[in-house]
């Protein structure tokens, strides 16, 4: 960053004299209270601005469109699934998302629009602008015992300096973390290229103030320099998962038209993910092989799709950061497919299986593994934290194992295929190892991705429910107590005409049977469509159900008959068939009472 000016501790006079000598090491000083406060850059000093396309810049764009996000998820999922108070619940959610995000996007807008220099060097000392740090204030050369460029422990940038313990005076901890002689400033307002520019600059500065007078300092530690050697050969492009995010607009497209086409967000039933691609394995076993495909980009329900595309988002721009586009997206798909295949065995035998979560837990297993395969190559800032990772997605996957709603074999196939192929793709950084060997390798990863589909499709066994059927039944029973509820809405509209003095009950009458018994065929022809298997325990209360509907259709076709002009309720036209229906009703409500406990119990 260009320079400005003459020195301006010299045209302080005294008390910039007093800063660069009083607290000198080698002479005896009152110690201060608190770091004294600089003047601003001036000509003869060096300044550095903070930039918006900084590492904060950029998160700084990001934050409103994650907490829109948040915000609108949380209405989506009140829709798709009304709670029992209604936005009630949601209102303390929504608060404090806006609080958190809100202070985090008010809190780096403030420190982006400061004004003037965040940093000045002079041969005084250096000054510390609000920009940086919440705790701003100015340091002569001779008061700093140490410097070093190093990554605070959540990634970013920052410098870490010690102080004499004379300019200090009563040293204290802060609340929030931190010591009064070890100040941190945070770099992550800079540039890339403007932090190493500060590097240079503070070291000449300290250097020309005789901190070092024996030695060169080694102001940047090994691992700053392996990250910023590292992030160098990344790139600026890294930083933008293109992918990750046409992934994501592919997974919510096709939710939003299979929910446009049912007329709503609610979950999903099997017939509709089977329609639209879901996985199971009768229908596999059928031939129809591009089930593995689909069911990556089908959902159930808000929050499945949700939180799938949360992990993607998170873990998948990283993943594609380090390996590229194109790497990333054989992982993706490979540990989808093999997720998919894994299913037959398992979940995909008895339900329709959907989600990209095979798929997701493959990026993952990359990402895990990823510190582990090339931890020789990667900077310390991301291996640190691989025993913490493999805990997290070791609970993920004991969460899953517990909740036999959750497809586990997915993930257990998926996660695998991206450990291995974590370890056979190569960095992005690896320009030598990528130029000569990474086309063979993605095709030896694709290769073995597809031999192991095929293998575990041949050696799946048989499956246990024939998932087509299941659907068609399933689709048939809700059409059946659909029936049940027009016919209901049917007779309360027609009771209402009643009450409002517009229909007698002798003119209702016919409507309200004639409504009667077509609502009730309808619903009994769509139980007929109802077939389970030979061992499944609601066979019996499904034949219960049957003859009572066909009992109810016996009854509402039973004429009724007024003895005169006067009689409003009328009688049956045959009075012991009628009895003798609802006789036979009465039995088969009760047994319907008791095979529903005994299925129950089963």
């Amino acid at each position: 960053m260009p320079g400005v000016g003459a020195d301006a501790l010299r045209q302080k006079g005294s008390r910039a004299s007093a800063m660069s000598s009083s607290f000198s090491p080698t002479e005896p000083g009152a110690p201060a209270e608190d770091p004294p406060t600089l003047p601003g850059a001036t000509p003869g000093e060096q300044g550095f601005h903070v930039s918006r396309k900084s590492r904060s810049g950029r998160m700084r764009r990001v934050l409103p469109m994650t907490a829109l996000g948040m915000i609108v998820a949380n209405l989506l999922i009140q829709f798709a699934m009304p709670m029992p108070h209604g936005m009630a619940e949601l209102l303390p959610t929504q608060i404090l998302f806006l609080l958190v995000f809100g202070y985090a996007y008010w809190r780096m807008t403030r420190r982006l629009n400061a004004p003037g220099p965040a940093l000045v060097f002079g041969p005084g000392g250096m000054r510390v602008g609000a920009a940086l740090t919440s705790r701003p204030g100015a340091y002569p050369w001779t008061a700093i015992e140490s410097a070093e460029l190093s990554y605070a422990t959540r990634g970013y940038p920052v410098l870490k300096l010690v102080l004499d313990p004379r300019f200090v005076g009563e040293d204290r901890k802060y609340f929030l973390g931190g010591r009064k002689s070890r100040p941190v400033i945070a770099l992550s307002y800079f540039e890339p290229g403007v932090i190493e520019q500060i590097a240079q600059a503070l070291r000449a500065y300290l250097q020309a103030a005789g901190r070092w007078r024996t030695a060169p300092a080694a102001l940047q530690s090994e691992a700053f320099e392996q990250q910023t050697a590292f992030e160098a050969r990344l790139g600026p492009e890294s930083f933008k998962p293109w992918l990750v995010l046409c992934l994501i607009g592919i997974n919510v497209l096709v939710y939003l038209l299979m929910a446009f086409s049912r007329g709503g967000f609610a979950p999903f039933p099997s017939d509709v993910l089977l329609r639209w691609g879901g996985n199971a394995a009768s229908e596999v076993q059928r031939g129809q092989w591009w089930r593995l495909f689909t069911a990556m980009f089908v959902h159930e329900s808000v929050p499945h799709i949700l939180f799938n595309m949360i992990g993607l988002l998170a873990f998948g721009a990283m993943v594609e950061r380090f390996y590229g586009w194109r790497q990333t997206l054989l992982i993706y798909l490979v540990a989808g497919l093999v997720g998919n295949a894994t299913s037959l065995h398992y979940g995909a035998q008895h339900a329709v299986s959907v989600g990209a979560s095979g798929a997701i837990y493959g990026v993952i297993g990359a990402w895990v593994a990823m510190m582990y395969w090339h931890r020789k190559t990667l900077p310390r800032t991301y291996t640190r934290y691989r025993l913490m990772m493999v805990l997290y997605v070791g609970n993920s996957l004991l969460q899953g194992f517990s909740n036999p709603h959750i497809d586990h074999a997915a993930h257990v196939g998926g996660l695998l295929s991206g450990i291995v192929l974590a370890g056979l793709l190569s960095l992005r950084t690896d320009e030598t190892r990528t130029r000569e060997q990474g086309r063979s390798r993605m095709l030896l990863g694709g290769l073995g991705g597809t031999l192991a589909v095929a293998l575990l499709v041949a050696l799946a066994p048989p499956a246990k429910l024939d998932a087509l059927a299941a659907a068609r039944t399933e689709s048939a029973l809700v059409r059946s107590m659909d029936d049940l509820r027009d016919i209901g809405a049917s007779v309360q509209g027609m009771q209402a005409q009643i009450h409002a003095g517009k229909l007698t009950e002798r003119q209702a009458q016919a409507p309200i049977q004639g409504l009667v018994l077509t609502g009730l065929q309808r619903a009994h022809e769509d139980l007929q469509r109802v077939h389970l298997a030979p061992n499944d325990p609601r066979g019996p209360m499904y034949t219960d159900l049957r003859e009572i509907y066909a009992d109810m259709v016996g009854l509402a076709g039973i004429p009724t008959v007024y003895r005169n002009a006067a009689d409003t309720h009328g009688e049956p036209a045959d009075p012991v068939e009628a009895l003798a229906l609802k006789q036979d009703l009465d039995m088969e409500l009760k047994r319907l009472k008791h095979d529903a406990a005994a299925a129950r119990g089963a």
